[in-house]
């Protein structure tokens, strides 16, 4: 029989249960509590270290990037005495990074008075477009835009290759790492006066740009070397490869050829050299390839692959895919 006794006893237990539980909890709280104090503490003290050494790391990273940058004209100083180079280049290809390209090929001591960009009718997606292109460069009106294009550059390089009375390569591709560039290739070459060039960048088709003292591009003399500067996020979409077009036309004129990829990490192409690929897979000859412009080391690559064509050599430069170094082999000039 339940009494008030029982009734007494059991809530005197009850309350002490909840007494003792509280005593233990505050107990254990100040104890997880502290412990979690200490665990943040461990973590802020070890972000603080991190966050010191990424900006060290940092530090060092620009001090480097600031010795590449001073370091780069020594390394490309007169290297192209007694040559011109004819750029070309992809308009989505970075500005900057061919203004520095220009600017080194300068210090190496090419004549270079301009960059050739090509412009959006390259894409040919009107017919208008194709039948122009064909009548400027007395090319068949028919055929698909690459073949189109491919026709086009093949004049243009030839008509070239004509003013300057420069040797036309043997036909077909080659694996062989060396390759003869034409002596006096392009001597006094107007390139302005030239009737397809200038026919070209009055269409539209590409657009003539003057380096910084604003002197047109005009003659050139000397051995005539071709950067073609691809870019891995071309406004041209799959025509954004006629940089390929352009390289084959100028390899099979007899000039040697440097293919230049402009990369844009923020792209649609997340792989170096992705332009680059059909040319590092075929290897034709008297053709370089460099995946890195966007780098410093590129761009010395890219001068540096100009000077080796000189000395019959050739290469695939960078970090990307089918690459054989980052720069070319050193050779004291």
């Amino acid at each position: 029989m339940v009494s008030f006794r029982f009734y007494v006893v059991a809530t005197v237990a009850l309350f002490l249960a909840l007494a003792v539980g509280i005593v233990v909890g505050s107990a254990l709280n100040e104890t997880i509590v502290s412990s979690l104090k200490e665990s943040i503490a461990r973590v802020e003290s070890n972000l603080d270290e991190s966050v010191l050494a990424m900006e060290k790391r940092k530090r060092e990273i620009d001090e480097l990037d600031r010795f590449i940058d001073a370091a780069a004209p020594y390394a490309v100083e007169g290297r192209l005495d007694d040559t011109s180079t004819l750029v070309l280049a992809d308009p989505g290809a970075s500005e900057a990074q061919v203004d520095e390209l220009v600017a080194l090929l300068g210090q190496a001591r090419t004549e270079l008075e301009g960059v050739v960009w090509l412009g959006d009718k390259w894409n040919l997606d009107e017919q208008a477009h194709r039948t122009e292109l064909a009548e400027i460069t007395d090319t068949a009106d028919s055929g698909t835009a690459a073949r189109r294009r491919s026709s086009a550059w093949d004049a243009v390089m030839s008509e070239i290759r004509a003013a300057g009375g420069s040797t036309p390569a043997t036909p077909g591709a080659s694996t062989a790492t060396t390759t003869t560039v034409a002596s006096g290739a392009a001597a006094g070459v107007d390139l302005v006066s030239l009737p397809m060039l200038k026919a070209l960048a009055e269409a539209g088709f590409v657009e003539v740009e003057p380096v910084e003292d604003g002197t047109e591009v005009g003659g050139v003399g000397g051995e005539l070397l071709v950067v073609v500067v691809n870019s891995s996020s071309s406004p041209l979409g799959d025509s954004g490869l006629g940089g390929v077009e352009i390289v084959n036309a100028a390899a099979g004129a007899g000039l040697g050829v440097v293919a230049a990829e402009s990369y844009d990490p923020s792209g649609a192409q997340p792989e170096r050299a992705t332009t680059l690929r059909p040319l590092r897979e075929a290897s034709p000859e008297g053709v370089s390839t460099v995946d890195d412009l966007d780098l410093v080391a590129g761009r010395v690559g890219t001068v540096l692959a100009l000077a080796d064509l000189l000395s019959d050599r050739t290469g695939h430069y960078g970090y990307g895919p089918g690459v054989d170094r980052v720069l070319p082999e050193w050779v004291a000039n």
